[in-house]
């Protein structure tokens, strides 16, 4: 509601009126905020002589409310940026949790077709045949076990 409005709602009523308002000031033409009071004076029988009514310079304070509200804005972005910054910091500790594993794992299959220290094969016959298959048919793609795994994995980070 307008703030003239408001006065001649309380002049008809006699309620007392508050109400803020940005005023010119006649000497530079700047606005500024003020809190408006008006209280109505009665005589005895209760009908309005006079209103007696206050201008009172809030400006500064209107100005803390929206830096305080600008404040707040930048402190909910703040959050959001740190909400986002621990997903991705997560994302990469959980990347890294899964590549270790199967890092040290893939080179295994090879290791034992190779004798692990040694220049002869520990495996022989048909068991022989299991870590090749490990190594060259698990994943499909260039005969390299897990890459598939940890190329997706690094891929999200």
């Amino acid at each position: 509601m307008r703030h003239s409005e408001k006065w001649r709602i309380s002049v008809a009523t006699g309620q007392v009126f508050e109400d803020e308002a940005r005023f010119g000031r006649a000497a530079d033409g700047e606005y500024r905020w003020f809190l408006v009071r008006g209280v109505p004076l009665r005589d005895q029988h209760g009908n309005i002589v006079k209103w007696y009514g206050t201008l009172t310079d809030i400006e500064d304070r209107k100005r803390a409310e929206q830096e305080r509200e600008k404040l707040r804005e930048l402190e909910a972005d703040l959050a959001h940026t740190n909400r986002v910054s621990t997903l991705g910091e997560m994302a990469a500790s959980l990347a890294h949790e899964i590549k270790q594993p199967i890092a040290a794992a893939s080179p295994a299959p090879t290791a034992a077709l190779n004798g692990w220290h040694t220049n002869r094969p520990i495996l022989i016959g048909p068991v022989r045949q299991q870590p090749e298959s490990i190594s060259t048919e698990s994943c499909g793609r260039d005969h390299r076990p897990y890459t598939f795994v940890l190329q997706e994995v690094s891929s999200t980070t």
